[in-house]
């Protein structure tokens, strides 16, 4: 059975990619600060952002004896916050989540995916990556630096077979979407005027981690409702 690695297992969209890759018949393990995460077959408590946390979990995601055919990097925050009121401290921690964190857990996986028949890597960016907006301003860099690393990743594992593609959700229905992106207003300005689901991120996810997908590497997925066209 594959094994898939999934972190921000716990979160909205994190829980629809491991009960996709579930349904796929992946043998998935979901990594999370959260105590919780459901669809999944192993789950170890880890913070992204911690070097070595991220170390041991893999050493011990790969101590099962099988390859680890797919990696997804969900792990994310953010939040807006204007200029004036971004902190050094709160800066750190949203660029080492969303930015450290997708390197860390690249880095370590790898030498364990060279094993693989196929191993492939879906970074979780967000169509804020690509459009930018106020006051998100640590959130934008943090996911334009994820669209550009997957890139550069793509060309850098190419000769030993691992496919490396992005996706970038626009404003899907979980907990972190607050009520401005919920209002009528904003609904009216989105091309499809609704939220994505997180299921539509999955599957895209899905797509690029498996066989569907097999021709893409440093591509990018973006279900934004039309946000970004």
């Amino acid at each position: 059975m594959s094994t898939a690695v999934v972190t921000g297992a716990a979160g909205g969209i994190g829980q629809a990619i491991c009960a996709a890759l579930h349904r796929r018949s992946f043998y998935v393990v979901g990594c999370d600060r959260e105590p919780r995460a459901e669809q999944t077959d192993a789950f170890y408590s880890v913070d992204v952002a911690s070097e070595s946390e991220v170390r041991k979990a893999v050493r011990a995601i790969a101590g099962r004896g099988e390859p680890i055919e797919l990696l997804v990097t969900a792990a994310g925050i953010g939040g807006s916050i204007a200029l004036a009121e971004l902190t050094d401290a709160r800066w750190d921690r949203v660029l080492s989540v969303n930015l450290t964190g997708t390197v860390l857990f690249c880095r370590e996986v790898v030498p364990y995916m060279r094993d693989a028949p196929s191993g492939r890597i879906v970074t979780i960016a967000s169509e804020l990556g690509l459009s930018g907006a106020a006051c998100y301003s640590d959130y934008c860099a943090s996911k334009s630096a994820v669209i550009e690393l997957s890139r550069a990743l793509a060309y850098e594992l190419a000769p030993t077979g691992i496919a490396v593609n992005c996706v970038a959700p626009g404003p899907t229905n979980t907990p972190m979407v607050g009520p401005d992106e919920r209002s009528p207003a904003h609904m009216e300005s989105l091309p499809l005027r609704r939220l994505s689901t997180p299921a539509e991120i999955a599957e895209a996810v899905a797509f690029l981690g498996t066989n569907d997908g097999s021709g893409l590497s440093g591509g990018l997925i973006s279900p934004n409702s039309g946000a970004v066209i």
